[in-house]
């Protein structure tokens, strides 16, 4: 899958040999976040590893899956298909058929996490490729603008649903009528804020960001997901700023003594609470309110730069088939 390919493999990369640079202990407190969205720009700096979440692939249609606005049924080469998104073991699913020259790059997702696909709900501006591999011919088509996918979540006390953003690919091979077909989704979500830490003696404030790194629309997988802390004040995140999400920790405090910590995270939520390692912590404190669960609630901005408020747009090159 091309680019989304060779992410996958950095991000082994990165979740085998770990950070190069010893991150600095987040210190006790409430830390506000922020959603924001990734765009295929940051993807390509290489400095984000992303792990894919690989479809479930069905050749016929669950029947209580709605179809709207769209004659499948005419349609020879199609498929449905499913993510397993959230922690509320609510699937999202879609459809997908291939086009006359092998791609399969016409694909409808339930975005709304209400069963129904609608030929709305189309994901647009795939940029495809292809190449030929031992007999085979193997055709890719890669999502260049995230789609929002509705998502479930059991709180503490609360179930709520979240639109997050996700990069969609297909790879299919194919020689003479045999074909594989693979779907993926790459999480273009992150959360972003700033925490304390106890540097020489000095309180320092650092600009973090929790990535999503397995790509299952959960923020709170420690040892998969990813902590990145901006240890060089640039405004950007890099790979040897980064360090597997851990729920235990040890933090230097203001007496300058060690105290192990815990980070308290729900799979989504806009605040990260930190405390002692054995204290009692009310993580519906967590629970998102009804605004915070509102669609206009995430921002586009790029973690490699300061100031980057607007989604680019693919240039005409990147939209060429």
């Amino acid at each position: 899958m091309g680019k989304f390919l060779i992410l996958m493999l950095s991000g082994l990369m990165v979740l085998v040999a770990g950070c190069s640079r010893q991150l600095p202990s987040s210190m006790e407190g409430d830390y506000p976040l922020k959603l924001k969205t990734l765009t295929v720009f940051d993807l390509g700096t290489g400095e984000i590893p992303i792990l894919g979440n690989v479809a479930e692939l069905t050749d016929s249609k669950p029947d209580f899956l709605e179809i709207e606005g769209i004659d499948y049924e005419q349609l020879s080469d199609v498929k449905f298909g499913s993510f397993r998104l959230g922690n509320n073991d609510k699937k999202v699913w879609f459809m997908v058929t291939k086009n006359a020259i092998g791609y399969w790059d016409n694909l409808y997702i339930d975005q709304n996490l209400d069963n129904k696909i609608t030929v709305k709900e189309a994901v647009k501006t795939f940029q495809t490729s292809q190449q030929k591999k031992s007999g085979f011919t193997i055709f890719r088509a890669d999502s260049l603008i995230p789609v929002a996918i509705r998502i479930s979540y059991k709180g503490a006390t609360k179930l709520y649903e979240k639109s997050l953003y996700f990069f969609i690919s297909t790879l299919a091979e194919s020689k003479k009528n045999e074909h594989h077909v693979e779907v993926v989704a790459f999480s273009a979500s992150f959360l972003e804020g700033e925490t304390k830490a106890l540097v020489k003696n000095e309180e320092k404030l650092y600009k973090f960001m929790i990535l999503d790194a397995d790509s299952n629309g959960c923020f709170n997988d420690y040892g998969k997901d990813i902590l990145f802390i901006n240890l060089a004040a640039d405004g950007a995140f890099h790979q040897d700023e980064s360090e597997k999400l851990s729920e235990f920790f040890d933090s230097l405090g203001t007496d300058k003594k060690s105290k192990q910590l815990r980070m308290n995270l729900l799979p989504y939520c806009l605040e990260l609470g930190i405390t002692g390692a054995t204290d009692e912590f009310d993580l519906s404190k967590l629970e998102p309110s009804e605004n915070e669960t509102s669609d206009g609630n995430s921002e586009t901005a790029s973690p490699s730069s300061s100031d980057n408020s607007s989604e680019p747009k693919p240039t005409g090159a990147a939209l060429k088939k």
